[in-house]
């Protein structure tokens, strides 16, 4: 008996395919078999050997007859041929409002795969940005998987591609103008900045221009100009947005600029007329701006300081328009400084002499450096000094001023150290002459006389008691004594006393003439003691004899001789 497994060719159909039948050859009318099974199984196109399993048992009715039949088992085979199921990928169609980014499409419908297949290696795009139409495109190769064996070549494969519709959007985007609350500045001020809100990332507008524009303290609103235009890149996407335009509004608040007017200060000489300073120097105030109604003086004539002073009320215009009530005002008044004169004044007290007179010697007479006062300005000065008695003095400048009429102006000038005269007083010539004397040998000395010859005493009494007496007290020889008479008196300075001594002459008696033995050894005006007395004594009356007669010729021919 032979048990055949079933052959067939079947298309595949994505699932598994088996054949399961058995056909039995030489078995009995009425016997029957049990315990026998076959498959030839598969799903993917292939062949596919049957193979039979369990044992066989053959049955006469309820009897095994088994062992009367010598079995043999033939297999079959399952041949699973290609099939071209029809599957079609479809991409995706959609329209879409505009969003201002890339919009893409990438769903595949597959239509036809069997159930549990799936496919790879199939993309699709449908995609675009702006308003239009974008139509999709399938990429790759598809391969449809029946779990990890590959069953594409059962497919026949169609794909449809999609379209992406991109209408147009409504998107909402206001342009706010700037708002701004400005200082004022003295300049024009301009709001331009523009605030877009609602512009999608990426987005940018041109055309659109804004501006708030005021100077002055007030309020400004703005206004916008052109005509918007919103760009993509270079793509123009303007329809996509429904465009409002909200102006702002400049406003200009008062301002508090710190300006200083400053009144001028300066150091000047002294010029005996009024020296006024009225410079005004403003620190602060904006270019184009001027100021009116303050004035300013700083006044004076003589050495000193002298504060200046403002008057009137500032107003400060930039133009035709008062803007002062923009600034903080600040006064600052200077100061005039009125120096003296600086070239020295020098005063020197005139000098003089005079010889001795007994009276003070004054000068009150002075000069003073010329070229240097003012014209109407009078210096005068006091000179004391006084020199009395022979010798120097000094005439000082004691004090001074300088008059402008009934106004001391000495302040407006500088004096250099005044300089002294000199007081001279000279002495008093006088010259006492003593008269000449004589006596006879033997006598007393005469009472000497003189008197003053030359110049005057200014007071009886300023030399003293003038005194005249011999210089030789004492000696008593006969002889003529030239200058040996002269004068004593009270020292004084103020005078230059010159004494013209008087001769004195002793003389002898005449008598009758003898002619004595002279003796020349001794001489006889040389006083002697003791014995040598004696004997000058004799000697000399023995020769007055010859003295009496040759006296008078030796007093004319040997005057100074004894």
């Amino acid at each position: 008996v032979t048990f055949t497994g079933e052959s067939d060719s079947r298309t595949y159909t994505g699932s598994d395919i088996e054949l399961t039948g058995i056909t039995p050859t030489g078995l009995l009318e009425g016997h029957t078999y049990t315990g026998l099974t076959y498959s030839a199984k598969g799903t993917n196109v292939g062949g596919y050997d049957g193979t039979f399993s369990g044992t066989v048992k053959i049955m006469d009715g309820t009897v095994d007859v088994t062992e009367n039949y010598a079995v043999t088992k033939t297999p079959g085979k399952l041949t699973i041929t290609k099939a071209s199921i029809p599957v079609t990928f479809t991409g995706e169609s959609d329209s879409r409002t505009y969003t201002g980014s890339d919009i893409e499409l990438t769903g595949i419908t597959p239509t036809g795969l069997l159930e549990g297949h799936t496919y790879t290696g199939l993309t699709y795009s449908a995609k675009g940005k702006n308003v239009g139409g974008y139509d999709g495109t399938f990429s790759g190769t598809v391969k449809i998987m029946d779990g990890t064996v590959d069953v594409t070549e059962n497919y026949a494969v169609t794909k449809t591609p999609g379209k992406l519709t991109i209408t147009k959007a409504s998107i909402p985007v206001t342009f706010t103008g700037e708002s701004d609350s400005r200082t004022y500045t003295g300049s024009d001020i301009e709001l331009t900045g523009i605030t877009p809100t609602g512009l999608l990332e990426g987005h940018t507008y041109t055309g659109l221009t804004y501006s708030a524009k005021g100077k002055n303290v007030g309020g400004y609103d703005g206004t916008f100009s052109g005509t918007v235009k919103i760009m993509d890149g270079t793509v123009d996407v303007t329809e996509n947005y429904a465009v409002t335009e909200t102006p702002g509004k400049l406003t200009i608040t008062k301002a508090s600029i710190p300006v200083t007017f400053t009144g001028e200060s300066d150091s000047r000489t002294y010029t005996g007329s009024d020296i006024e300073l009225t410079g005004i120097t403003p620190t602060g105030l904006l270019e184009g701006h001027t100021y009116t109604g303050l004035t300013y003086s700083a006044k004076g004539k003589n050495v000193g300081g002298y504060d200046g002073a403002f008057s009137g009320t500032v107003k400060i215009m930039d133009g035709t328009v008062d803007v002062t009530e923009n600034y903080a005002v600040t006064k600052t008044p200077g100061k005039l400084t009125i120096n003296p004169i600086g070239t020295p004044i020098v005063i020197t007290a005139d000098s003089n002499e005079k010889e001795y007179d007994g009276t003070a010697l004054t000068d009150s007479g002075y000069t003073y450096t010329n070229g240097v006062l003012v014209s109407g300005d009078v210096l005068t000065a006091v000179v004391e000094g006084s020199q009395t008695e022979v010798g120097s003095g000094a005439n000082k400048v004691a004090s001074y001023k300088v008059m402008r009429g009934d106004k001391d102006v000495t302040a407006n000038y500088t004096f250099g150290t005044s300089v002294d005269g000199v007081l001279k007083v000279n002495p008093r010539a006088v010259t006492i002459t003593v008269s000449d004397a004589s006596k006879l040998f033997g006598t007393v000395d005469p009472i000497f006389t003189g008197s003053i010859t030359k110049g005057e005493l200014v007071n009886e009494g300023d030399l003293g008691a003038i005194e005249y007496y011999r210089i030789n007290a004492g000696v008593e020889a006969v002889g003529t004594y030239n200058a040996a008479l002269s004068a004593k008196f009270k020292e004084n300075g103020n005078y230059v006393v010159t004494v013209v001594n008087g001769t004195f002459t002793i003389y002898l008696p005449e008598p009758e003439p003898i002619i004595p033995t002279p003796t020349p050894d001794i001489p006889l005006d040389v006083p002697q003691t003791g014995d040598g007395a004696m004997l000058h004594t004799i000697i000399g009356f023995a020769c007055i004899a010859m003295a009496g007669l040759l006296g008078k010729l030796r007093r004319k021919e040997n005057e100074g001789e004894a």
